[in-house]
């Protein structure tokens, strides 16, 4: 072999070799440079993801909250209390007469062995016993409603045999009678102002 073409092809080989080197050292850059994009793009999305569903859940709880409930009964810390309309009734309406036609009747008032007012109900899909605890309507028995469409009482499979027996059960005393429980209705039952019994 010749010099010239010898030193030509360890030229080459050179050349080679450091394009080669060039090639691994910018594929090592853009391996690097791919690495940290790969790490920060895998991190970066679930902090967002988190924030965004953070935001999300702030945003439903703060709508969710204003929006007025029709349930009549909901949980709160475990315990089922009345609602809505349920609520108002218990709160604010007298006894009902048999030919009261709202959709939730009051059976009786009267105080339970603790010192608590407490009123049986029946409404269109549930009738009960409910007690007044921490500002609440508390609901502590419960059966399959007794009304009809139209607030109409439905005598067969009544449930106000049920719940007159369990009061009778509950009770301290006797049951509040109209001016008892006109003037627990006053404070909104939260004063024991209709007997000392």
């Amino acid at each position: 072999m010749c010099p010239s073409i010898l030193q030509r092809y360890r030229l080459n080989l050179s050349e080679r070799a450091a394009d080669s080197k060039q090639e691994d050292r910018g594929l090592g850059e853009r391996a690097a440079r791919d690495e940290r994009h790969r790490r920060t793009a895998v991190v970066t999305p679930r902090w967002a993801m988190g924030g965004a569903i953070a935001a999300s859940l702030a945003t439903g709880l703060v709508i969710g909250g204003q929006l007025p409930s029709d349930a009549p009964v909901r949980s709160v810390r475990g315990q089922l209390v009345a609602s809505g309309a349920l609520d108002a009734a218990l709160t604010t309406q007298p006894t009902s007469a048999p030919e009261d036609r709202r959709p939730v009747k009051i059976l009786l008032s009267f105080k339970d062995n603790g010192g608590r007012y407490c009123r049986g109900f029946a409404s269109g899909t549930t009738s009960g016993i409910a007690c007044r605890t921490d500002g609440s309507w508390a609901l502590f028995r419960t059966w399959a409603s007794s009304l009809a469409e139209g607030g109409e009482y439905r005598q067969a499979g009544s449930a106000s045999a049920d719940i007159m027996a369990a009061a009778q059960d509950m009770a301290r005393s006797e049951a509040l009678d109209s001016k008892e429980e006109q003037a627990a209705i006053l404070v909104r039952w939260t004063e024991d102002v209709a007997f000392n019994g």
